[in-house]
């Protein structure tokens, strides 16, 4: 698998998980979640997203030295 596509498959997930951890804190403002658990998961989604940015940022600076030294 290449490799930006695996980590632009693990941006999305941790959007989605983001998303639904909101729609359960907008559900547990109206007393039917769990806000504990929603806000856990939207922190979670928050910290998987950020490391998803920075192996990114890894990998760009990583080929960039690579054309560098092929150039």
């Amino acid at each position: 698998m290449d490799p930006i596509s695996a980590i632009s498959s693990g941006l999305t997930a941790s959007m989605s998980v983001f998303s639904q951890a909101s729609t359960a804190l907008g559900n547990a403002a109206a007393g039917n979640s769990d806000i504990a658990s929603a806000i856990t998961d939207q922190i979670g989604a928050k910290v998987a997203f950020e490391a998803e940015a920075k192996v990114m940022q890894s990998l760009a600076q990583t080929q960039k030295q690579v054309l560098d030294i092929l150039v």
